[in-house]
């Protein structure tokens, strides 16, 4: 375990099967255990770049649009974020 600002981290590198946790102090040992869950990460199935460079490159396109870049991406499957806090 290492000190970052005023809470202790425990880190796991590599994890490759599900596992949990609790934490334990002195004699208090009611913490409910803690489920992590290991998936596969999700798949980039597509990507797509839109650049519109501004008007003073003098690119074929330059000035015709808002100067701005676009992206779009798409995953094999859902992409949920997740909350590692507890309540």
């Amino acid at each position: 375990m290492t000190h970052v600002d005023d809470s202790l981290v425990a880190r796991r590198d590599n994890v490759r099967q599900s596992f949990e946790f609790r934490a334990e102090g002195g004699d208090d040992h009611s913490m409910p255990w803690t489920k992590v869950e290991v998936v596969e990460p999700p798949q980039l199935s597509s990507l797509t770049i839109v650049t519109h460079p501004p008007a003073y490159t003098a690119c074929p396109h330059a000035g015709r649009a808002v100067e701005r870049s676009r992206r779009h991406r798409s995953w094999g499957k859902p992409v949920y974020a997740g909350d590692a806090s507890q309540s």
